[in-house]
């Protein structure tokens, strides 16, 4: 894509300036309904079918701005495919510039400490001979700005079942050294609470847990 695919038409310009002055209008619209919406007290029927009301119409205003800016989707598109584009290059190629030196630096450092483990053997066993106190070898790595030495390490449980009864038996113990490995799904809970529908009911049956239920008319949730 070239760069002047990217610059907005003349009639692209003249769209976004007339739609400046409906997205000011809109704006005010919705300050309007938010301080409507602020003043509410829902104490009866009637008060929450105005409540109501008032949802509809701030659904309509935010479907208004939306289609306002709808025109504008493939030229803002455009641009975003664009710098994307160019951004993906960079990081691409950045990405395999430093696999490439990580992989040259991890070598060199794994046969460093290789070596470093050969020397250390040697002097210790010198030292055991002679009586006399070993010295310490280190790795000849430098430190680097930009470029911090980590190592990661992978772990799997090899059998479930028998990790967790291994968990049980050192709690019957009270030994709770592997209990913070054993991770509670409350994402599941909160599952089994939707197809319940009855908090009472789950809280009988799933013990030790909390259910409270709460009422949202599709908006986001406020304190």
């Amino acid at each position: 894509m070239s760069d002047l695919q990217i610059i907005p038409s003349v009639s692209e310009l003249s769209k976004i300036e007339a739609a400046l002055p409906q997205l000011d209008q809109l704006e005010s619209q919705i300050a309007g309904l938010e301080q409507r919406a602020q003043a509410l007290e829902v104490t009866s029927a009637e008060s929450m079918a105005e409540a109501g009301a008032c949802i509809r119409e701030i659904k309509s205003v935010r479907e208004s701005a939306k289609a306002t800016l709808r025109p504008f989707d493939l030229a803002i598109s455009r641009v975003k495919d664009f710098l994307r584009e160019r951004l993906q290059k960079i990081t691409n190629r950045g990405e395999l510039a430093h696999a490439i030196c990580t992989k040259k630096m991890s070598d060199y450092d794994a046969r460093e400490r290789e070596l470093v483990a050969i020397e250390q053997k040697r002097l210790d066993r010198a030292a055991a001979r002679t009586g006399a106190e070993a010295g310490t070898v280190t790795p000849n790595v430098p430190t680097m700005a930009g470029a911090r030495r980590t190592v990661t390490y992978s772990v799997g449980v090899l059998n479930k079942d028998k990790f967790i009864h291994e968990c049980l038996k050192r709690l019957a113990k009270h030994d709770d050294s592997l209990l913070r490995f054993l991770v509670i799904d409350e994402a599941e809970l909160r599952a089994v609470a939707r197809s319940y529908q009855d908090p009472e009911r789950m809280m009988k049956e799933i013990p030790f847990i909390k259910v409270k239920e709460q009422v949202n008319f599709g908006g986001r949730a406020t304190t």
